[in-house]
């Protein structure tokens, strides 16, 4: 699930330590933003810092973080496992698929933008034939568009945590918290195409 939420910004300091600092007044001044990869560690800390409604998601492949020329990191994204079954399980006419699971930014200008182009390229590099990642249905999802993503429609909500008789670990699963009604709820999903043709 993708958010982009005005919040502080978090000045990164050193491997896996984050600083929150005061939240920046608008200006018209266009920055320069950088991509690069971060840790499992990092990228968790930094979406349980910022992001409004979801934890940290499970199943990563690997993270980035943007940041302006003077080192304040603005936001990470999360690329891993596909959260539907079926897309996991690679039976659709999508291909090989990677799901953009957590997008958290400080609310910089193309922040989100940024980090989806990252994701997109990581994944066109290692074989992938379509990146998706889904939205709040309300959301406009202005900077997955500005990143090349259709509009697939909204879907109905769930989540992996139902227990179903094929897990041969449902009775040793710790006890979970309810999910709040926005995150059960429908989303919208977005997808990008990596191949030309598909």
């Amino acid at each position: 699930m993708s958010r982009c939420v005005p919040q502080p910004q978090v000045h990164w300091v050193a491997d896996s330590e984050l600083v929150v600092l005061p939240t920046p007044t608008p200006t018209e001044a266009r920055v320069r933003l950088t991509t690069f990869p971060v840790t499992r560690r990092v990228a968790h800390a930094y979406v349980r810092a910022l992001h409004r409604h979801l934890r940290p998601p499970v199943g990563d492949y690997t993270s980035f973080a943007v940041e302006d020329e003077q080192g304040t990191v603005h936001g990470v994204a999360i690329i891993g496992r596909p959260s539907a079954r079926l897309l996991d399980a690679g039976r659709s006419s999508f291909g090989k698929v990677a799901e953009i699971t957590r997008v958290a930014t400080d609310g910089q200008p193309n922040a989100c933008s940024a980090l989806y182009g990252a994701c997109c390229r990581w994944a066109r590099g290692r074989g992938f034939d379509t990146v998706l990642t889904y939205t709040l249905a309300d959301e406009p999802g202005h900077s997955l568009r500005g990143a090349g993503f259709e509009d697939d429609g909204v879907r109905p909500g769930g989540t992996w945590t139902d227990r179903t008789p094929f897990s041969p670990f449902m009775d040793m699963d710790p006890p979970k918290p309810e999910p709040s009604a926005e995150v059960m709820g429908p989303k919208r999903r977005w997808l990008k195409r990596l191949k030309a043709g598909q």
